[in-house]
């Protein structure tokens, strides 16, 4: 929950992963480098140095633009375009392993069936100081004409994450759907999750599922232990801005292109201010091996005792009187509705009920609606008209009146009479998790100051809510662990 800033001796290009070897020296690999720190002699991890060799992919692991030579195992493979972001190697059977994400461009020279999906690619260490690895094969691939269960019209696969999980393993990466064009092209990433079976060289699933039906992407996690030597799996994942609200004179600056569009809070929203870190969520199996998700327990740390809100079987109403701010936590039972009602809170909303956000459920889906959110206008295409954008701006449209949705659970022991909803408001951000089951993360932007009353819509059987305090990111260090 609290983080403290650390400048280190390497400059980390996008995505990679970080192993502890038993000889205690840790070793990342990421997209343009492997480097090593041990950790016995600097535990902060400050102090890294380059290894003699890179990665299974050379620096920027693309064919187009980072002259990187392909690797001999693409050779016979014209269709890959992108070869990239190595996830944290791991064990398997007293050997490690890497996962390199993949993406394709539809091409079928190949000579194997279907044309564009994105693959995951697996790798062997051939030493212990992971710096030399060979190709093992094609970890999992999403090709719809291979006609598996789980397979989705997909271009690439980003960010891989895989984890053992009790007995099972986990695979976690972001989705670049079809439809969109890689580097741009609308709201195409999608976190995804799978539970499985790994034999060393494939990965098959026996369910899947969204990790969040929002606005996270490009997650990793990190195996927590705990003080009784229990280990939870944490996953962090970062609040995109692919679908970014913004100011009017913001959105005008973005269209003719000027120099400010990025780095001016007047103008177009900083990519900074929204590309930020979702709140940390712990993964675990549920019953019926799929995969749970929930805030983590040590964000009740953030919460201001002297606001604790507790009410049961609440009337609808515009703006609790005891409850409101922009820096929340709420924890509602919410009554299953039936046919189109909607049972639920509202967020972010003005006295007046001019400016709302509802988060609640109805009869088949946990749902984000923001077309109340705020006053200002969408904006869809201003971004990509701006000359000095990079490419991960570019990709945005802006949706300030939409509405987020994720469907609930169809097996008959999920059925429920009541479901639990827990939301967390920290500014123009809000996350919303429903029975440890679904997750939404989003932004709203309100335009009016007084837009921050906490409604009653239906339906609420009970709320829990607090004022949370700052988390803030310092630059002052606690002595170093010994």
């Amino acid at each position: 929950v609290n983080w403290v800033r650390r400048n280190t001796s390497i400059t980390w290009q996008f995505t990679g992963g970080v192993t502890v070897t038993p000889d205690g020296i840790a070793r990342a690999i990421h997209n343009t480098d492997y480097v090593v720190c041990n950790t016995t002699a600097d535990p902060w991890l400050a102090d890294w140095s380059k290894a003699q060799q890179v990665p299974p992919c050379e620096p920027s692991c693309t064919k187009k633009g980072g002259g990187a030579p392909p690797l001999p195992h693409t050779a016979a493979r014209p269709d890959i375009f992108r070869i990239g972001d190595p996830a944290r190697p791991f064990q398997f059977r007293g050997e490690y392993y890497l996962v390199m994400g993949v993406g394709t461009n539809g091409s079928k020279s190949d000579g194997s069936a279907g044309g564009m999906r994105g693959e995951a690619w697996v790798y062997r260490a051939r030493n212990k100081e992971l710096t030399s690895w060979s190709y093992v094969s094609v970890l999992f691939s999403t090709n719809v004409s291979a006609g598996h269960w789980w397979s989705q019209p997909t271009n690439m696969l980003e960010c891989p994450d895989m984890f053992p999980m009790e007995d099972k393993w986990v695979l976690l990466v972001s989705q670049i759907m079809q439809g969109g064009t890689y580097k741009g092209g609308g709201n195409t990433h999608y976190n995804q999750w799978y539970v499985g079976d790994f034999d060393g060289a494939v990965f098959t699933p026996t369910s899947q599922g969204v990790l969040d039906w929002g606005l996270m992407a490009a997650s990793k996690t990190i195996a927590d232990v705990a003080n009784n030597g229990s280990s939870r799996r944490v996953l962090l994942g970062w609040l995109n801005a692919f679908d970014r609200q913004g100011s009017a004179e913001g959105e005008a600056a973005s269209s003719t292109g000027t120099t400010s569009d990025l780095g001016s809070s007047v103008l177009w929203p900083a990519y900074e201010s929204y590309a930020s870190q979702v709140l940390p969520r712990e993964l675990s199996l549920c019953s019926d091996g799929t995969l749970c998700i929930s805030p983590i327990a040590e964000l009740s740390a953030l919460r201001i005792a002297s606001t604790a809100f507790h009410a049961t079987n609440l009337a609808a109403t515009r703006c609790l009187s005891t409850m409101r701010g922009r820096q929340l936590e709420l924890d509602a039972v919410l009554r299953a509705p039936e046919g189109a009602s909607v049972s639920g809170l509202s967020v972010l909303g003005s006295p007046d009920g001019e400016e709302f956000t509802v988060v609640g459920v109805n009869a088949t889906h946990l749902v984000v609606d923001q077309r109340q959110s705020t006053l200002r206008p969408d904006c869809r295409s201003c971004v990509s008209q701006s000359k000095t954008a990079p490419w991960w701006s570019k990709a945005a449209f802006v949706l300030n009146h939409t509405v987020r949705s994720a469907p609930l659970p169809t097996a008959p022991q999920e059925k429920r009479l009541q479901h639990r909803v827990q939301a967390y408001l920290d500014g123009n951000t809000l996350e919303v998790f429903l029975n440890s089951r679904l997750a939404i993360t989003t932004i709203a932007f309100p335009t009016r100051g007084d837009s921050t009353c906490v409604g009653i819509v239906g339906g609420v059987v009970s709320l829990k809510a607090w004022r949370l305090k700052d988390a803030p990111t310092t630059g002052v260090l606690p002595m170093p662990p010994t």
